[in-house]
């Protein structure tokens, strides 16, 4: 099975792959300069999530409703390292 990333899953992994500390939903809908939606954000990367490519930790596990912080996974470093070469290639779901 291959990965088939919409724009939007595209844009989340590209502003990731700038960032090792990862970045909270909020931060890459501004980033974003209207691209992404605080409505749609979460629903991306909740799919991103459960696909493997980025993973979450709560930024403050000590808060009551701690906000996540979002990073890539190594499979979501490798599609991002893959589309920033210009390769056309569909990653396997199994990388």
């Amino acid at each position: 099975m291959f990965e088939q990333l919409n724009a939007s899953e595209r844009l989340i992994i590209d502003l990731l792959g700038g960032q090792p500390h990862g970045m909270l939903g909020l931060e890459m809908v501004k980033a974003s300069n209207g691209k992404l939606k605080r409505g749609t954000i979460y629903i991306w990367l909740a799919r991103l999530e459960e696909q493997g490519i980025v993973e979450s930790q709560p930024d403050d596990p000590t808060a009551v409703m701690a906000r996540r912080r979002y990073r890539l996974s190594r499979r979501g470093k490798l599609i991002d390292v893959n589309e920033s070469a210009g390769s056309t290639d569909p990653i396997p779901a199994s990388a």
